[in-house]
């Protein structure tokens, strides 16, 4: 995907039950994110939650600690409620808090290598966490995660927990082909 194609998907989506996370990989730059708008269109795919939006929430890691993630988003949202991110079983109150305010929201994370192991490893938990009420999409440099491990030796899988795509270049390139 290019980076416009990139950007149309935090302009409307389709959530659905299995997993809405992403892991955009080979990014040169993330200025781009700057552009995505700070509202989504979606659907759901429950008649109960009647929700038309999301909102897209940018987050580089290296000016929010992994520990304060929730705290920043709640309070980004107007929420005022602290919530420290210290392990898997907050992210249950943390869903239950967007679903008592009726709020669907994508979180668009960058700079994570700049995080270390252990940072890393929580964060994870986000990404392992199946929610229609919140999606977690990754934008990085690398070709990888720096680790796909959880805790507990629980190791997020690519078929489950996120779908991982390769960042194209806009530029167009032509490659031959040797007859």
């Amino acid at each position: 995907m290019n980076k416009d194609e990139i950007m149309s998907l935090f302009t409307y989506r389709n959530i659905n039950y299995k997993t809405n996370n992403y892991l955009f990989t080979m990014l040169d730059n993330f200025s781009f994110l700057e552009k995505i708008n700070d509202i989504c269109e979606i659907k759901m795919p429950e008649e109960d939650i009647d929700l038309a939006k999301a909102y897209n929430i940018k987050i580089d890691l290296t000016k929010v600690k992994v520990n304060d993630i929730l705290t920043y988003i709640l309070n980004y949202l107007g929420i005022r409620e602290t919530l420290n991110f210290n392990d898997k079983f907050v992210l249950f109150k943390f869903r239950n808090i967007l679903n008592n305010y009726g709020l669907v929201i994508q979180l668009l994370f960058y700079n994570i290598e700049d995080i270390n192991l252990e940072s890393h490893m929580l964060f994870n938990e986000l990404v392992y966490f199946n929610s229609l009420y919140f999606n977690v999409n990754i934008f990085t440099k690398n070709e990888n995660l720096a680790t796909y491990f959880l805790s507990n030796n629980r190791v997020l899988d690519n078929r489950e927990n996120y779908t991982k795509i390769a960042y194209l270049k806009d530029d167009v390139s032509l490659i031959r082909s040797l007859d």
